[in-house]
């Protein structure tokens, strides 16, 4: 399509939209007066022609567009202009302005798809379908341009406009043109005639001609709209009130129409319309306001008309025509006083005349049904203009003429009524009352009458109130009355006359309300009445009528007193009585009275109103008693009720539980039962309601919605009123909403307007804060989740979803009826309705997640009259142009339920759009792309599309419209063809395009909302991987370019910054973050991204962002609980994202230039000073600010005199802490995978995951429940800070946020922190005094963070001082450690009540129930204090301080009852592993710790309960809770090792208590090889082995299990030295530990927590026994390796795999020897002393003999099994021991080569050395026992023949001297290059003695055949 003219393609919707969005403030499109300014200036041409802008056709302009299309380029736009020309000739339209129009709908309101637009126009069906599209937009348009108009005479004189000037100056411009050019449009409408067939084609049909003449009657009202308002800020001329009262007279006001066989009923309302603004154009062209003040002034001759005495006769005879129609008579009421003015001596006959014409037309019941249709049908400002002119026609009749003598007095009063409330009049009213003819004189009249007739002027008054002013104004009249009127048939007799009976007198007193006998009682009781007093005179009237006297008594009196009167007489009225009805009318003219005082007045005026108020509960009481309830009166009640509720709810609550109106239950509300709505009662209301339903009429019901929703909102924080009001709600939910719209209904409208009192209360409802129920009902059921459970499980949310299908139909409705206003509403409820219940719901059980409620079910279900999806239908709201309802909120409520219904609905929104999709996917992105689009809507459709990125994908590839690069698109279709083909490109319909012009950085700017929106959609493609959508954005040109320009840009104030630029920040820095991470090293990255990294860093950008987040951080610690929520969230996001960056430099620092040192450690340390600052705050005294400022130097001094002392061995920590450290080391690495090298997922987003994400210690980290508040004491840190105690919920999320970068930051650049970590570890302690003294709930989080960055800086500066010689840590920081301990002990405690708690309640027993709520501060605590008190210990030479302050804070006990319950139930695992590393520090610390530790009952505590851990079966806790026995088998070796004698007996009793457990774990090496089971027999052999040295007191206690420990010691090192020897059997090892799949990781191991994984790395060495320390392999990378590697990568891998494996087996082979050289008799003894072994100690464990294969496991272990053993070892040693240029062995891959050999080396002949004595052991105890071998083989058989023994001696002779030749060989060959040396500094054998030993083995056996 070509763009010919700009002025003609821009619609007079938009400009509409532009102005209407200018009244709302704040406006959410560009409102801005140049904006406005400039589109008027546009639209100018357009506004003055007004419809004749619109031109006929023309054969010139059809030339053109034949022209312009044979010249075209492009295919497409031939057929369209094409069909432009058919346009053209069915709507009458010139022909390039079809063109234009057509465009314009194209871009605006088409809804189809725009690729298929071609194939439509060759439907000749689907090709009129659009033509009547077409011409409806056409008709908008119009419509649409002379709103613009009406609004611009609107607001040009209103100083409160914004855009007064810009309307005022269009107007000033227009003045000239608009009245003759919109009067001639005028006169061209009512004289055109209808179109038909001939001369618009065959399109126009009887029913579009009949829609045509309706679109022409809407056109003239609106334009007598435009010339009404006018004409009333400018004057007619006469000549003009000439020529509109003949057009008028022509047209039968609007009666006469030319094409008037059209009409048919739905245009009554129309035609209506058109009379009334014919009338009110006439009466304010004759300017009666004007002549009545020429009148006041006594100067008739200034009006106009006064001397065109030519045009006033014109006049007289066209109006003396009239008379038939009740238009007429405002205008003959007018004319008559303007001739009657103007000229009294000469228009006697005819205003006689005229005057008799408009009385018998009923002039001012009309105007009354006049001013109240136009207030109904929402047009404001030209009601209000109305009235203002009956107002002076009003005024100027009554001051003109007798009141009598102006027909029925209740028409007059009526028209006054409504006349009074027009804004502003009231006050003008009450100003020049006094004295004042006009509607004074109506007030006086009706006070002439009161109280004999009390309506009129409570009628009267009742319409004068509007504000507080008036309300004070109306309560003062009435309490000061002076006069009191009767009406008498008699004279009575005690009253006296005189003045011929015109003044009576009264002569004795009396009670003017006859309450009864005993007055003066009733008086006393406070029950008032008015006394009359004696010789009060009245003035006296004889009614001409029935002759009755009417007495006007001179009595000063107050009406409030008689209004209780009245009260107190409908209440004294005889039952079923006339009187009855009689008071109850007068009653309800009191109500309405009262009901709009309350609502106006002040709290002094409602009080004085307290005595009726206090009887309207008993009013309504009394008249639902009746037998024929007056409805209408009793609605009053309820109204006066409802009004009150707000500010007297007690006085209301306690009239509702008297008169029983209310529903009510008849027992406690349970969710479960309400969608039954089982137990409830409905009150006296329910009759009521059915006796409106077999009437028709609902005013009890209308007023029952308005007293509920008031209740509701009365006391919103009252859980108690709410509860009371549960039955009400369930009353309207489940009899109300479901089958209201079935009622009989009697009044056009009270449908609707049910449904809206209905929906507005149960979003009232649904809109409560969360209230918690009244204490003595604690389970029961609250007001909204009972709401909420109805909605979502009964009928009434069906029917909300029946509401929200039927809508549009709804609206179309409503818009035939003439008031869309009310339908619109009740949509736009039931669509917040839903989303709110969809929002609240609570969440299904995880079993159910695919489960649908009937609400979810009927909002995917087709429903409505169309059958069609609501889905379907909410994104049509959106679809459907806001111009056609003048209601923006209504496509951004659907929307937003869109949203809602794509994250919370397991339903595709894609499948329910079904053919629809493409077609609203166009709409949406015409939503997007107008200029004039509400900025919400559009900021709601990215956010609604950010959502389906992530739940909707078939949604979210509809939308984003990819393409492959050299494709095709299927024929018919809009989904493109997938080819094999790898590189997309952006469709033409893909939103993509739309986001990339929002995010561009050229003008016009886009504003922040909006661009906020686009990148937070942006982001979600790069959280949820969309791989394709990525791909084609990278391929965009200058896409990193304007997604970085805010990343360079300087904000606008750091001091108030503005949330939607910070957020934008936000997501740029994560969609660079995971860019670069995805890039995984920045080998793919695209060229434009690396240079914006490069110019990040190269403009120093680190540095400014660092900065500028440290000062908003610091901003908010300042302002604290001033700092709003919004702004809270905005700042964490900015954190989360600023930190997510800074990991992924940390571990791509080459590819984000962050290299430098000096530049991380000022990054660093800008988010430590972040965090100080978010946790610490300055005392306010000026002790604490003295004090705060020693503690901060004297720490500053220790720091600087700690750093000083270190020198350069601080320096060299950077890298790691070496294998014997702390397990934090690896644990770090491993946690911080949210900002480190293994980033994880791809839609991780460090604001939602880094509080938790960076948890070091192999936590789970959650909430606490108990919150510590003990102090320091008499420590100097307590003044160091103040307590967070102030800090509101959004500043602990702050703290908790930068703690968690702090913490992951620690890890990434351990080497850059240091150097500055005295001061670190001095920033940490002040941060953590001031968590440990805070308060606040949501803490316990942050504590974790930051005990956990304590214990990583502890290690890093401990092993550094020490590194460096330095004796002692700092003293003070020894001063947390009370304070740790007291924190362990109370989390302890309340861990323990909590499990407590759960494991009553036969919660799983098998899932780790705790480890997200209770665990979190507890465990990392444990840890710091193991930290602590492992320094103490270090510095310490006696007993460390930590043992005393455990003692003193009785730490040990309560720590142990938790873990000893941890244990039974099977939960806590997190913190039982930390427990017992602490105790397993303890313990291995010194003397005095190991025996504090078992003097707290250990055994008891982890023994029995430990054999709970067997039984768990859950795959993902299992490992963990292994680890835990691990632990505790370590704690019993380490103790039984220091205490040694002191521990024997428990340790017994822990081995005989957990013997299947060590038999299984030996076993297992065999049955499950796996590293896993590598490492839990390498820990059990470690205790076993300390229990070996005690084996005489086994033997004596548990012989039995000492046996089995033996055979199971023996076939274990059969098993190892099988493993070491067959490469297969090592090969199982590997593929165990890479092959199988790994069981679900629980939420820490997803973070890289392992619960072992504490100790993997650190604690194997420190775990282990032997004197033979090793280092375990690191994986080596895959890849090239180093010149001196010759293996691949992946062969390399897989070598050092097996190598670990073997390293873990010798272990394990030499373990086990060590245990079985225990059982057996030195062989140094035996060979030195040539005696015999004690029968009773000796045991013969292998079997004599050498097998074929003594290493089948299926063979007993046997000589020959040793003997392998040391082959093995020596084959071992070999392989170490081989040239460079040959192959190495496995052992040797990886670490440090040189020590890992020999390191290995001493391993080996360690294990030879033990082989070869235990198999001489063994044979010299079978060759001398006195019978021979006593070995046992399984069966029990034993053998014992000499002859066993000379082959025995034979065999040994063979194999020994074959070793030792193997021996020698190896030995000699190495000895001069390889000498021994010791490892982990105990001595190893030597080759020397394992030689001698074997060859004096040899000999004695030589000797002994020689001697036999």
């Amino acid at each position: 399509m070509r763009d010919s003219e700009p002025t003609c393609v821009r619609s007079s919707g938009e400009l509409w939209t532009i102005l209407r969005s200018s009244l709302r403030q704040p406006s959410h499109i560009q409102t801005e007066p140049p904006h406005v300014q400039t589109e008027l200036e546009r639209h100018w041409e357009r506004l003055r022609q007004g419809l004749n802008f619109y031109q006929a056709p023309s054969s010139s302009s059809a030339g053109k567009v034949l022209h312009s299309s044979s010249s075209s380029l492009s295919d497409s736009d031939q057929p369209m202009d094409v069909y432009a020309l058919r346009v053209s000739k069915a709507l009458g339209l010139e022909q390039q302005q079809s063109v234009h129009m057509l465009q314009c709908y194209l871009r605006e309101d088409y809804r189809g798809i725009q690729g298929s637009l071609q194939t439509l126009l060759q439907d000749e069906r689907e090709s009129r379908v659009l033509l009547l599209n077409v011409c409806d937009y056409y008709h908008r348009e119009r419509i649409s341009l002379l709103r613009c108009v009406l609004l611009l005479l609107t607001y040009f004189h209103d100083d409160r406009h914004p855009h007064r000037t810009a309307f005022s100056d269009c107007i000033a411009r227009l003045e000239k043109h608009l009245a003759v050019s919109y009067h001639s449009q005028l006169e061209k409408l009512i004289r055109a005639e209808a179109p038909t067939a001939e001369t618009h084609g065959d399109f126009m049909t009887e029913r579009q001609a009949s829609r045509w003449f309706l679109q022409c009657l809407r056109e003239q009202s609106l334009l007598l709209e435009i010339l009404f308002l006018y004409y009333t800020h400018f004057e007619m001329s006469s000549s003009d009130l000439l020529s509109f009262t003949k057009m008028f007279q022509e047209v039968g006001f609007g009666l006469r129409q030319t094409n008037r066989h059209l009409v048919d009923g739905s245009m009554d309302s129309v035609l209506e319309h058109i009379g009334q603004l014919c009338a009110l154009i006439l009466v304010e062209g004759m300017d009666v306001d004007f002549l009545q003040q020429c009148v006041l002034e006594g100067n008739t001759e200034r009006h106009h008309f006064s001397k065109d005495h030519e045009v006033m006769g014109k006049m007289d005879r066209l109006l003396l025509a009239l008379g038939d129609v009740p238009h007429h008579g405002p205008v003959l009421l007018a004319w008559l006083l303007l001739r009657h003015t103007l000229q009294p001596d000469e228009s006697g006959p005819v205003v006689r005349v005229m005057g008799n014409a408009s009385l018998r037309l009923g002039v001012f019941g009309y105007l009354s049904a006049m001013l109240r249709s136009l207030s109904v049908s929402g047009a404001n400002s030209t009601a209000n203009a109305a009235k203002m002119c009956v107002y002076g026609l009003l005024s100027f009749a009554i001051a003109s003429f007798e009141e009598e003598t102006l027909g029925d007095q209740q028409d007059l009063l009526d028209a006054a009524c409504q006349v009074l409330s027009a804004p502003g009049l009231p006050d003008q009213f009450w100003e020049t009352r006094t004295g004042a003819a006009g509607l004074g004189t109506v007030l006086n009249g009706a006070v002439g009458m009161f109280p004999h007739n009390l309506g009129p002027l409570l009628q009267l008054l009742t319409a004068l109130l509007s504000n507080q002013a008036t309300a004070k104004r109306v309560y003062a009249f009435l309490d000061k009355m002076s006069s009191y009127t009767e009406v008498y048939k008699h004279m009575p007799n005690d009253v006296t006359s005189r003045d011929n009976e015109t003044l009576w007198r009264r002569r004795t007193p009396r009670f003017l309300f006859p309450l009864g006998l005993g007055q003066t009682d009733l008086m006393s009781q406070g029950q008032t009445n008015l006394r009359m007093p004696q010789g009060v005179s009245g003035q006296v009237q004889v009614r001409p009528g029935d002759q009755a006297f009417v007495v006007h008594w001179n009595f000063s009196y107050s009406s409030w007193t008689l209004f209780t009167c009245e009260f107190e007489m409908l209440l004294r009225a005889e039952p079923s009585s006339t009187d009855e009805m009689f008071h109850s009318e007068r009653v309800k003219a009191i109500l309405d009275l009262v009901q709009k005082m309350i609502l106006n007045a002040d709290r002094t005026v409602a009080d004085g109103l307290s005595p009726l108020i206090l009887r309207v509960s008993t009013l309504l009481q009394r008249m639902m008693s009746f037998i024929n309830p007056p409805l209408d009166a009793i609605a009053s009640c309820v109204n006066c009720l409802a009004v009150s509720a707000s500010g007297m709810p007690g006085i209301v609550w306690s009239g509702l539980d008297c008169a029983g109106f209310l529903p009510f239950a008849s027992g406690p509300v349970v969710s479960e039962r309400c969608v039954s709505a089982e137990g409830m009662k409905a009150g006296k209301y329910g009759d009521l309601l059915l006796l409106e339903m077999s009437r028709g009429e609902y005013p009890v019901t209308v007023a029952f919605l308005r007293l509920v929703h008031a209740l509701v909102k009365s006391e919103p924080g009252s859980a108690a009123v709410h509860c009371r009001l549960i039955p009400s709600v369930l009353l309207v939910l489940n009899n109300m909403l479901p089958v209201y719209h079935r009622w009989r209904y009697s009044t056009l409208g009270d449908r609707e307007r049910v449904g809206c009192l209905i929906l507005e209360l149960i979003h009232a409802v649904l809109s409560l804060t969360l209230e918690l129920p009244p204490e003595d009902e604690a389970g029961a059921a609250t007001l909204r989740s009972v709401c909420v459970h109805t909605l979502d499980n009964g009928q009434s949310g069906v029917a909300v979803v029946d509401i929200m299908a039927e809508g549009e139909d709804a609206i179309h409705a409503g818009q035939s009826e003439g008031s869309v206003q009310t339908p619109i509403q009740t949509v736009k409820l039931a669509i917040s309705v839903t989303d709110n219940v969809m929002r609240l719901k609570p969440p299904p059980p995880p079993s159910d997640t695919m489960m649908m409620s009937p609400l979810q079910r009927a909002l995917t279900q087709h429903r409505g009259c169309h059958g069609e999806n609501p889905i379907t239908v909410l994104a049509r709201c959106v679809s459907v142009s806001t111009s056609k309802h003048d209601e923006p909120e209504l496509p951004l409520l659907a929307v937003q339920l869109l949203t809602r219904l794509a994250a919370a609905t397991p339903v595709s929104l894609h499948a329910c759009l079904d053919s629809q999709a493409a077609a609203i996917r166009h709409a949406f992105l015409a939503r997007l792309r107008s200029a004039t689009e509400d900025l919400r809507l559009k900021v709601a459709i990215l956010e609604f599309l950010s959502v389906a990125v992530e739940t909707q994908p078939g949604l979210a590839e509809l939308f984003v419209d990819l393409e492959v690069k050299g494709g095709d698109r299927e024929r018919g279709s809009d989904r493109p063809i997938r080819k094999e083909a790898e590189e997309f490109i952006l469709g033409e319909s893909s939103c993509l395009r739309v986001v990339l012009d929002l995010i561009r950085c050229e003008a016009p700017p886009c504003p922040p909302p909006l661009r906020r929106a686009a990148m937070a959609f942006l982001l979600a493609l790069w959280r949820d991987r969309s791989d394709s959508a990525i791909s084609a954005l990278r391929a965009t040109d200058t896409f990193w370019d304007n997604l970085s320009t805010p990343l360079f840009a300087t904000l606008p104030s750091t001091d108030a910054p503005e949330p939607c630029v910070l957020e934008i920040c936000a997501s740029v820095l994560k969609i660079i973050g995971l860019e670069v991470h995805y890039g995984s090293g920045g080998g793919s990255l695209d060229r434009s991204l690396k240079d914006v990294l490069r110019r990040f860093s190269g403009g120093r950008r680190y540095g400014h962002w660092s900065q500028c987040v440290k000062s908003l951080v610091l901003r908010s610690a300042v302002a604290q609980q001033q700092t709003e929520e919004e702004e809270g969230l905005t700042l964490r996001s900015l954190v989360s994202a600023w930190g997510f960056l800074l990991g992924v430099a940390a571990a791509h620092p080459d590819v984000m230039h962050l290299t430098d040192d000096s530049v991380r450690l000022t990054l660093f340390m800008d988010i430590l000073d972040g965090t100080k600052a978010a946790l610490t705050t300055a005392p306010l005294g000026l002790n604490g600010t003295s004090s705060n400022m020693a503690l901060h130097s004297t720490l500053g001094s220790s720091s600087m005199a700690l750093g000083s002392t270190l020198g350069s061995s601080s320096m060299a920590l950077g890298s790691t802490l070496g294998s014997s450290s702390m397990a934090l080391g690896s644990t770090l690495a491993s946690s911080s995978m949210a900002l480190g090298s293994t980033l994880g997922s791809s839609s991780m987003a460090l604001g939602s995951t880094q509080g938790s994400s960076s948890m070091v210690l192999g936590s789970t980290l959650a909430s606490s429940s108990m919150a510590l508040a003990s102090t320091l004491g008499s420590s100097s840190m307590a003044q160091g800070s103040t307590l967070c105690s102030t800090l509101g919920s959004s500043s602990m999320a702050l703290a908790s946020s930068m703690a968690s970068l702090l913490l992951a930051l620690l890890e990434q650049w351990r080497g850059v922190v240091a150097p500055a970590a005295p001061d670190v570890l001095c920033s940490l302690s002040l941060v953590a005094e001031s968590v440990l003294q805070a308060e606040h709930p949501s803490t316990d989080g942050t504590k974790a963070k930051i005990f956990s960055a304590l214990v990583a800086v502890l290690q890093t500066q401990w092993r550094g001082l020490h590194g460096g010689h330095i004796s002692r840590l700092p003293r003070w920081l020894m001063l947390l450690l009370p304070r740790v301990c007291e924190t362990v002990k109370c989390e302890a405690i309340a861990l323990t009540d909590r499990t407590r708690r759960l494991q009553s309640d036969g919660s799983d027993m098998e899932s780790d129930a705790l480890p997200h709520n209770l665990q979190e501060a507890c465990v990392p605590a444990l840890h710091l204090l193991r930290e602590l008190c492992s320094a103490d210990e270090e510095e310490e030479e006696e007993d460390g301080e930590w043992l005393s302050v455990m003692r003193k804070q009785q730490l040990l006990p309560s720590l142990l009852c938790a873990l000893e319950l941890s244990l039974v139930s099977t939960r806590n695992v997190e913190f039982s592993e930390a427990a017992l590393q602490l105790l397993l520090m303890l313990a291995r610390s010194s003397q005095q710790g190991a025996a504090a530790v078992a003097g707290a009952a250990i055994t008891q505590s982890i023994c029995l309960p430990l054999l709970n851990v067997y039984d768990v079966c859950n795959a993902t806790v299992a490992p963990r809770w292994t680890a835990v026995y691990q632990l505790c088998t370590c704690l019993m070796e380490s103790l039984l090792r220091t205490l040694r004698y002191g521990f024997v007996k428990q340790a017994l009793d822990f081995v005989g208590v957990h013997r299947e457990g060590v038999l299984r774990c030996l076993s297992a090496v065999r049955t499950l090889p796996s590293l896993d089971t590598l490492d839990e027999a390498d820990r059990t052999l470690a205790f076993l082995l300390q229990l070996c040295g005690f084996h005489e007191e086994w033997q004596f206690h548990l012989p039995g299990l000492l046996g089995d420990v033996q055979q199971s010691l023996c076939s274990l090192c059969q098993t190892c030295t099988y493993v070491l020897q067959s490469k297969t059997a090592l090969r199982r090892y590997r593929r165990v530990r890479n092959g199988p799949p790994s069981p679900p990781q629980t939420t820490s191991e997803a973070r890289g927590l392992h619960p072992f994984n504490i100790k993997d790395r650190a604690f194997r060495t420190r775990l282990a026994t032997d004197s033979v320390s090793y280092r375990p392999l690191r994986e080596p990378p895959e890849g090239p390796q180093g010149p001196s590697s010759g293996v691949p990568g992946p062969c390399l891998k897989e070598a050092a795999e097996r190598g670990e494996v073997e390293q873990k087996l010798l272990k394990i082979l030499s373990k086990t020897l060590s245990a079985l050289q225990h059982f057996t008799p030195d062989c140094v003894r035996l060979l030195s002393d040539r005696c015999r072994p004690d029968p009773a100690r000796f045991r013969s464990m292998f079997v004599p003999t050498f097998t074929a294969s003594p290493l089948n496991p299926d063979v007993p272990p046997s000589f020959g099994t040793l003997v392998s053993t040391v082959s093995v070892a020596l084959a071992l040693l070999g392989d170490l021991e081989k040239k460079p240029a040959e192959p190495r062995s496995s052992f040797l891959l990886g670490g440090d080569l040189e020590k890992t050999a020999a390191e290995l080396r001493s391993l080996l002949v360690l294990t030879t050395e033990q082989s070869v004595s235990l198999l001489i052991s063994q044979a010299l105890g079978c060759l001398r026992h006195p019978g021979g071998s006593s070995h046992r083989d399984p069966g029990g058989s034993s053998s014992s023949s000499p002859v066993d023994k000379r082959r025995l001696k034979q065999e040994l002779t063979s194999e020994m001297t074959t070793l030792l030749s193997d021996l020698n060989r190896h030995f000699c060959r190495t000895a001069a290059s390889h000498p021994p040396s010791p490892a982990g500094g105990a001595a190893v054998p030597s080759s020397e003695i394992v030689v001698q030993l074997v060859q004096s083995f040899i000999a004695l056996l030589v000797q002994s055949q020689t001697d036999g």
